[in-house]
């Protein structure tokens, strides 16, 4: 359910050492508490993450902008790992997301992470 998806962001992201690009769409605004709490140690060690997003994101040391036309949600660390997250239901114990671990895919959403962002507002 939505819990685990969280907790595996949450996690992945407390554990990342390389700059990490978020894209949330409208559904997963929930999930932006969840993010700001695991990119503290990130914004520490002074590699600054970037969200697109459709609403103004206002978290601590984060670059953010706004994208109208953002339709899905994904979390990227770059050459590691890439984390889908398809529209929720209604019921939060029936989420889910697809975690993939390949160069070649996590590659592809950055393209389409900075395609989104040099199209974006701040």
């Amino acid at each position: 359910g939505r819990h685990n998806v969280f907790t595996h962001i949450n996690m992945i992201l407390k554990n990342t050492n390389t700059h990490v690009r978020i894209a949330v769409d409208d559904a997963y605004t929930s999930l932006l508490p969840v993010i700001e709490r695991g990119l503290a140690k990130t914004v520490k060690t002074g590699n600054v993450p970037r969200i697109l997003s459709k609403c103004k994101t206002p978290l601590k040391g984060v670059k953010a902008r706004q994208c109208d036309t953002l339709s899905i949600s994904f979390v990227v660390i770059p050459s590691k790992e890439v984390v889908l997250l398809p529209t929720p239901s209604n019921n939060p114990h029936e989420d889910f997301a697809i975690s993939v671990q390949h160069p070649a895919f996590t590659k592809m959403f950055e393209t389409i992470f900075e395609l989104l962002w040099s199209t974006s507002r701040d």
